[in-house]
């Protein structure tokens, strides 16, 4: 009898500690503001007792009609969010009952493999590894014009806000300012272990050209190529499965209070800086027990080797229109998608082979 094949794709388990943080996440109207915006598929509504209602689904009608009934039901005027000329601000106050009745849950990274359904380079899911042997790809789509604002943002300093220092340093220099972005279209490249770095960046040099950055942080370790394709500058990291499950916890922390002044006192501001000590700690904790530290400067020697060669690592963008390069990082995600599922394909052909040979 032939054995039946599974074609379910494998769910990763999420972190233990990631309940713990979410925990703390769920006490935060400014992380569940920002999540709703960006990540509204971690949103669930609360039953009364506590429980996810599995039901209806955030942004809904039902919803929106679950959260209106409530309002009616229970609010009765009791609360009033008042704006700076003493109006009443029922938008503000709508969000902040809405951030009650939902909760963020944690989604773990799904492994797809060739029999599974879905398994396609073009299927954009931050949370779906398309797997390729050793190697696993995670296309999460163009950045969107809310990221793009956001990370425009980062410019700001903080004794000027942000059209400030556009005029300052970019003045009648869009295409420079624009150009500060790096990762219109992105891409994430999942290994095993960081050993098998050295050799897969001296690749992508090879067939794609770029800049090589090792980025480290508190809570967050990986190798960055960035480079241009079709005009567009596209971002290529390259992290291990383990990283990745810590990274997606970083990433709701750091862009949720990103720009945000906190008084340290207040109990966002407690909430925060006890959030940070955690994601710390615990990321820390991760980082000594993989191979990264060991094999980062093999990565640098590489590029460096690539640089002396006379390469280029990265061209200025000639785009001085934000909603011509989104259109163009739209277009050019899927392109370059099918083309690094290709080279990717290949080179694992080429390492089996190899290493067949040598035995």
């Amino acid at each position: 009898m032939n054995e039946q094949i599974n074609t379910k794709p494998v769910e990763l388990a999420v972190a233990p500690e990631a309940a713990d943080f979410y925990a703390e996440f769920n006490k935060s109207d400014i992380i569940k503001d920002y999540v709703k915006i960006t990540h509204p598929e971690l949103i669930r509504l609360k039953n009364p007792d506590g429980t996810i209602n599995e039901t209806i689904e955030y942004g809904t009608k039902d919803f929106n009609e679950f959260v209106k009934g409530f309002i009616q039901r229970n609010d009765h005027n009791k609360e009033k969010i008042l704006n700076e000329d003493r109006s009443i601000n029922d938008h503000v106050k709508y969000n902040l009952i809405e951030n009650r009745l939902i909760k963020i849950v944690p989604k773990p990274l799904t492994m797809v493999r060739k029999s599974d359904t879905g398994y396609n380079p073009i299927n954009r899911d931050e949370y779906k590894i398309l797997m390729l042997g050793k190697f696993g790809i995670i296309n999460p789509g163009p950045k969107n014009f809310g990221n793009l604002t956001e990370k425009i943002g980062r410019i700001k300093d903080n004794n000027l806000s942000m059209a400030e220092v556009i005029d300052l340093k970019f003045h009648n220099q869009p295409a420079k300012l624009l150009n500060t972005i790096n990762d219109y279209m992105r891409f994430t490249i999942v290994l095993e272990k960081f050993a098998d770095a050295p050799e897969l960046v001296s690749a992508l040099l090879g067939q794609f050209g770029g800049r090589v950055r090792i980025r480290e942080k508190d809570a967050y370790q990986a190798i960055h190529i960035n480079f241009q394709y079709q005009g567009v500058n596209v971002e290529i990291q390259i992290n291990t499965m383990e990283n990745l499950q810590m990274k997606k916890l970083d990433d709701i922390r750091y862009h949720a209070y990103n720009n945000k002044s906190l008084d340290e006192r207040s109990p966002e501001g407690i909430r925060k800086k006890i959030i940070d000590e955690k994601i710390k700690t615990y990321c820390q904790a991760g980082f000594q027990k993989n191979d990264f530290d060991r094999y980062k400067e093999a990565v640098m020697d590489i590029y460096k080797e690539y640089l002396k060669k006379g390469a280029k690592p990265q061209l200025s963008s000639k785009c001085a229109h934000i909603c011509m390069i989104a259109r163009r990082a739209e277009v050019g995600q899927n392109k370059f998608a099918r083309e690094l599922f290709d080279f990717l394909k290949e080179y694992n052909r080429l390492k089996n082979m190899a290493l067949t040979t040598e035995k």
